[in-house]
């Protein structure tokens, strides 16, 4: 008897089981990192500025198998490219650094129902504050003092929207990557956008699997 209890224990289905994968479910929670790249998707801001790092930090409740809703803060950060100018007899090169912090609340719809894997789409809105700072660098004449303010710097809503796809690595750990649209709308006449691509990890719990 005790050696077919130790065969059953160490056949591969009762291994499968051990190890077997948490699916996409209502009751689950999720917090994770997300890292990638934001670049600047608007006419006029693509003239002033390079991609830049973004990061986030969502948090994620399942309504259902197919819904969630979550909050997300997230960071973005372009530096500019150098832009030539002049200043009465001066000419001079002005690059300008964006910042923008961000909090927002999301919904999601998954594609599959209860898998270990799924395509999804989301969409939400929040709150953003964004600063810029200016480097000038005098290249002839007399120095320059004075800053040029192409885009001022503000508070006001941010909007997301895009997909992914997210994959369960191990029972509480899943991996994503997302393809997200971001606009921050400002006061000046030129709101910010930018398209980020970012691959997050994420750990789970909730239901008891």
């Amino acid at each position: 008897m005790k050696l077919i209890a130790l065969l059953l224990l160490l056949s591969p289905a009762a291994h499968a089981d051990s190890i077997r994968m948490r699916p996409f479910e209502a009751g689950n929670r999720s917090v994770g990192l997300q890292i990638g790249v934001a670049t600047p998707s608007q006419p006029a801001f693509k003239k002033g500025a390079r991609n830049g790092p973004f990061i986030g930090i969502p948090v994620t409740y399942y309504l259902s198998d197919w819904i969630a809703v979550g909050a997300e803060l997230s960071f973005l950060n372009f530096s500019g490219t150098a832009l030539p100018g002049t200043q009465g007899a001066s000419t001079f090169e002005l690059s300008q650094k964006f910042r923008a912090i961000s909090a927002t609340i999301f919904g999601r719809v998954n594609f599959f129902e209860r898998g270990t894997w799924t395509p999804y789409v989301l969409g939400g809105a929040g709150v953003h504050t964004t600063s810029a700072s200016n480097t000038i660098e005098t290249l002839s004449g007399p120095e320059v003092l004075s800053p040029v303010e192409p885009i001022q710097p503000g508070s006001g809503i941010a909007v997301t929207a895009g997909t992914g796809v997210e994959v369960f690595l191990v029972r509480d750990a899943s991996l994503s990557f997302d393809v997200r649209f971001h606009k921050l709308y400002l006061k000046s006449p030129n709101d910010l956008e930018s398209l980020s691509f970012m691959l997050g990890f994420h750990y789970w719990w909730g239901r008891n699997w």
